[in-house]
């Protein structure tokens, strides 16, 4: 545990001492903590149909080709990864138009490798962003609402192409050339009432997206 975990630790203890200044104690956290961040959740699909079938160290192999080709990206739009979790990252901007940039130079360059390679080498992601106050313990972990709606989308609900952002990230990246965003119809954040939307740019053919879609086992 770091030294910023460790002090989280204490306050949140402190916190749960009866007659404790909530408020004040609340404010102290988030002066020591609290950061304004875009949050991108990258999840590879197709880990659990793909590596089942094929066995963990040739997907492992797959996963190492994506990063050799994202982490470059994310880093030259000044953003860099927090953490690798299985086939997903989570990666951090500072400003989320770089982010959402960054995105689709991802997929974009993920779709041109696809087009050299095998079925089975493909490499397909699906991405999720969040944006506002969150609380960053130095290089070690984030937390905040929308560092939870932003896991939800990559990881459990963005598909092969897919880019979901949240109200709070969308209203921060308008106006964005070239790239248009939908309200996901029917679409909810968690176990609220808030949407999301999917940005919509230029990337393969509906039926190229359409056969990367079936590499994608649905969230339920």
């Amino acid at each position: 545990m770091g030294r910023s975990a460790q002090t989280l630790a204490t306050l949140l203890e402190q916190r749960a001492v009866p007659g404790t200044d909530v408020e004040a104690l609340d404010a102290r956290i988030w002066q020591l903590f609290g950061e304004r961040w875009c949050v991108v959740f990258t999840d590879m699909a197709g880990f659990s149909r793909r590596s089942a079938r094929t066995g963990i160290v040739p997907f492992l192999v797959l996963i190492h080709q994506m990063r050799k080709i994202t982490t470059p990206i994310v880093e030259a739009h000044a953003g860099f990864v927090l953490k690798d979790i299985a086939d997903s990252q989570l990666l951090l901007f500072r400003d989320p138009r770089g982010a959402l940039t960054a995105c689709i130079a991802m997929q974009r360059a993920l779709h041109a490798y696809n087009e050299g390679v095998a079925e089975p080498d493909r490499l397909y992601l699906g991405c999720g962003l969040g944006y506002g106050d969150i609380l960053k313990l130095g290089d070690d972990d984030v937390f905040g609402v929308e560092v939870n709606f932003a896991a939800k989308l990559g990881e459990d609900l963005a598909g092969p192409y897919d880019i979901f952002l949240t109200p709070e990230t969308v209203n921060a990246v308008k106006p964005s050339q070239g790239v248009k965003f939908e309200k996901v119809p029917g679409g909810r954040l968690g176990g609220t009432k808030q949407p999301y939307f999917a940005a919509k740019y230029e990337v393969g053919t509906p039926a190229e997206r359409a056969r990367a879609k079936k590499q994608r086992v649905p969230f339920r």
